[in-house]
């Protein structure tokens, strides 16, 4: 994932600012008041952490490192009167390690950050690929011989429902791994106050991920394997800046580089059921492949694919402010991003059976690449300007237009000949075609102070966006809003919200759709034309000095529309209930709970048909749907009693979530299949069972300040997840994963369940 200092998103931050947050600039910047006297304040934080799991010890970790051993942190302050300096380390020595440290005075601030972040995917998961170099990854000869003979008894990938009843060879030859990948980020940054107006800033961010990812690995339409992906990268960004501000406005330039370059180009695996390429023996174009080798797995004895490829980022931008009379503001942010990728290019094939004069004099582009490198270059201008003014205490005004412009500018690469699956040659391709995007959006409000402590706020959208590639060139959204919004009643607080939003197609393309071999009538949800209301209610109520209630609703519907919409998703509601409260009889203790209730669903429908010139494709009877209905509970409890027992503190939270989502399939086709019978006699087609899960936390803590300077402290953490997800799959009878069920060699990663609990026992030294 590409880490980004971006100075340029403090425009949008500004959009809605006043001018005071408004004016981060170099005198404004945090400093240790001159007069204060010098201070040194820390926290030592020793103890022993012991975690203990049943189920998905992953899962129960997932971005963190709960192992037994030592727990230290540390908490470090000191000020005087013309400097500040802090550090920070958090659970020293694990695998979620952070240390941070700042230093601010009057001419110079430094700040200096190192964060590691893992993340778990499972600890049960294996593999029967041997990983035998960097992205590499080998099968056993014997197994492979033996599947692409047919060898009785032997089975690769089942592909029926009377073979996923038998183990695959590759079963017993999988080896346990755990799949984990972790990121480390090193960062600092300086800034140098010339003048008390002007200030000059520099920051270098280097992020590496190593580790593994679960990753699909396909051969043909029912091999679908899964890989460990192996991961070795880094992202090296660097940015400089200098700000100017005083109390009448503000300018920064500022440009940012980024360098992401990795380390392992490509991807190259063992075919699970063919040792050596195919070959029927005949001429082109029936031969000497498998016409049909797309499909039934006749194809390459490995594949090869490319992995995220190096790229170059350069942004330069410019950030502006000024303040006007009548309590008016302008703000605008303009920046230019160049995106660059110059990888080398893997070959058009791994198939030795293909990639050889015969089928070049058939196919003559497949005899080499156009060119070696990618040569792809996209360039990106953005721009803002915001403004904000309230000329009257009755009246308020605020406006804004955004420009963004994504062009690509890459060399263009003929692919009309090419290789589908390493399995088919094909000359159905096309020249690579450079996608570009403009979008407009213009936003507009006005605020009335119609009756004391209340602002009723009037609003107005427009976005275009024109894009080249999709069935519709250009789109128009129009959005209407209200609000009124009452604050500053000791009593009550209400805020109540409804927005429409239409859009509207313009320049529809069938073609798109069919060179994509997608139906006529098929809409894709960003581009369907779409009417779309929501509604919010919010209140607070405060009786008492002591206590809040607070509720909320929302709802919102989508209804996708227009001329020719048969296919895609043609609608999606949403409803939110909350409701909680907060009672503080005395300063010591503190108490809340709240309830929330969401329902999702959305309907969409398609067809099960092979492209023209097959009679399926305009068959109504291969119509199918997806009902997706969703219902979530979320319960929220918290207790804190500080010092009502002389010298201790006492926390406790309870947090539960549960969800059940239906999958309902209907329309004619589904019809067809549940009444046709496989060869064990079972439907072709069965209704997939829902997908539920259950998830509670409780934390509880105890602290006891036994003196100024020392304390002591209990920590108790518990998690249970249940959830059952037709698509992760055991051994019958076992909560072992399963990593041969049907089309697939997989790694085993699933939704599993888990039960887990930490304790902490700590000792405090403050100084």
């Amino acid at each position: 994932m590409r880490n980004r200092l971006m100075i340029v998103t403090a425009a949008l931050l500004l959009a809605s600012a006043t001018l005071a947050p408004v004016q981060a600039s170099a005198q404004s910047q945090e400093q240790p008041a001159a007069s204060a006297a010098a201070s040194t304040k820390g926290i030592f934080d020793v103890g022993f952490r012991g975690t203990s799991v049943t189920g998905d010890e992953a899962r129960y970790e997932r971005y963190s490192d709960l192992q037994n051993g030592a727990n230290i942190n540390l908490s470090f302050r000191k000020q005087t009167d013309t400097y500040l300096f802090g550090a920070d380390a958090q659970n020293v020595g694990y695998r979620d390690q952070q240390y941070s440290a700042l230093y601010k005075s009057g001419k110079v601030n430094f700040s200096f950050l190192y964060d590691s972040i893992p993340l778990n995917y499972g600890y049960n998961t294996s593999t029967p690929w041997v990983e035998s170099g960097k992205g590499k990854w080998t099968l056993d000869t014997a197994a492979r011989t033996a599947v692409q003979n047919k060898q009785a008894g032997i089975l690769g990938i089942a592909t029926t429902a009377a073979q996923a009843a038998q183990a695959s060879i590759y079963r017993a030859l999988a080896k346990p791994f755990n799949l984990t990948q972790k990121r480390d980020s090193l960062g600092f940054d300086v800034t140098y106050n010339a003048t008390s107006e002007l200030g000059i800033t520099a920051a270098v961010l280097s992020t590496a991920k190593t580790g593994y990812q679960p990753w699909g690995a396909s051969f043909a339409f029912s091999y679908a394997n899964e890989l460990p992906l192996p991961l070795d990268h880094r992202t090296n960004d660097i940015s400089l800046a200098a700000e100017w501000a005083n109390q009448k406005g503000m300018f920064r330039v500022a440009w940012e580089g980024s360098w992401f370059k990795n380390q392992i180009q490509s991807l190259e695996w063992d075919n699970p059921v063919r040792i050596t390429d195919f070959s029927n023996g005949r001429e082109p174009l029936l031969g000497p492949y498998d016409p049909s080798g797309y499909s039934n797995g006749n194809g390459p004895a490995f594949g090869r694919q490319s992995t995220f490829p190096d790229s170059n980022q350069n942004t330069v931008s410019f950030l502006a402010l000024v303040k006007l009379a009548k309590r008016t503001v302008i703000n605008g942010a303009f920046s230019v991003v160049d995106n660059t990728q110059n990888d080398t290019l893997i070959p058009w094939t791994s198939n030795s059976v293909i990639n050889q004069p015969v089928v070049w004099a058939a196919f003559p582009e497949l005899a080499k690449l156009e060119r070696a490198t990618a040569e792809a270059k996209v360039r990106g201008v953005n721009g803002q300007v915001n403004f904000s003014s309230r000329p009257t205490n009755k009246v308020g005004i605020s406006a804004k237009y955004r420009h963004n412009t994504h062009a690509n500018i890459s060399r263009p690469f003929n692919a009309v000949e090419y290789v589908r699956f390493d399995a088919v040659p094909e000359e159905t391709g096309s020249e690579s075609e450079g996608h570009d995007i403009v979008r407009d959006t213009v936003d507009a409000s006005v605020s009335f102070s119609l009756m004391p402590l209340s602002t009723l706020r009037v609003g107005y959208g427009y976005d275009n966006v024109n894009r080249t590639g999709r069935a519709h060139s250009d789109m128009r959204d129009n959005i209407f809003r209200v609000t009124l919004d009452t604050t500053g009643n000791p009593y009550l607080v209400l805020r109540v919200g409804y927005e429409m939003n239409k859009r509207k197609g313009f320049g529809f393309s069938e073609m798109a759709l069919e060179e994509g071999g997608a139906q006529p009538g098929l809409r894709f949800y960003d581009e369907a034309e779409r009417d779309r209301n929501r509604a919010n209610l919010l209140f607070t109520l405060m009786p008492t000095s002591t206590v809040d209630i607070t509720a909320s609703v929302a709802y919102g519907k989508d209804a996708y529309k227009g001329p020719g919409l048969e296919f895609g998703l043609l609608d999606a509601n949403t409803t939110s209930y909350n409701v909680g409260i907060n009672f503080t009889p005395t300063d010591q203790v503190a108490f809340g709970a709240n309830f929330g209730r969401e329902n999702f669903s959305s309907l969409q429908k398609s067809r099960a048909a092979s492209p023209p010139p097959s009679p399926q494709f305009s068959d109504p009877t291969r119509d199918w749907t997806l009902d997706n209905d969703e219902k979530v509970n979320n319960v929220d409890v918290y207790l804190d009693l500080m010092n009502l027992i002389s010298k201790t503190d006492i926390k406790f939270g309870y947090v539960f979530s549960d969800s059940d989502n239906a999958y309902v399939h209907g329309g004619p086709w589904v019809a067809t299949l549940r009444a046709t019978l496989d060869a064990t006699g079972q439907p072709t087609s069965q209704a997939l069972p829902n997908v539920t899960n259950s998830w509670q936390q409780l934390r509880a803590e105890l602290r006891v300040h036994a003196s100024a300077k020392v304390g002591f402290g209990l920590e108790y953490r518990y998690e249970k997840l249940d959830v059952s997800d037709y698509a992760t799959i055991n051994l019958p009878g076992t909560d072992q994963p399963r990593i041969d069920y049907l089309g697939a060699i997989t790694t085993g990663y699933g939704n599993r369940p888990y039960k887990g609990s930490t304790g902490f026992a700590r000792i405090f030294y403050f100084f």
